[in-house]
């Protein structure tokens, strides 16, 4: 991703992406891609609660085998980043 593109504009493309699933998952990735003081800029109510009901729409468009089996890999992966590039353990 565009390294110009501001913190919480990126946020709400992850969210809507339906890749994380999660607010916790949203900042996990923002770090990997290099952003600071990610957790300062997305603490904010005003920040968070669209941010979980953006997460909870795309994971409703998500087919049910995928919510189902991958959000747990999503969170015991989410330190290398292979859930956000879409890779199962093996």
């Amino acid at each position: 991703m565009n390294p110009q593109t501001p913190i919480l504009e990126r946020a709400y493309q992850l969210a809507r992406s339906g890749r994380c699933i999660s607010l916790t998952e949203i900042r996990a990735q923002l770090r990997h891609e290099g952003y600071e003081r990610v957790h300062t800029q997305t603490s904010t109510s005003w920040v968070t609660v669209p941010l979980r009901r953006m997460c909870a729409e795309a994971a409703r468009d998500l087919p049910l085998e995928l919510t189902a089996a991958d959000a747990p890999m999503c969170m015991s992966y989410r330190v290398t980043n292979d859930c956000a590039q879409g890779a199962r353990p093996g």
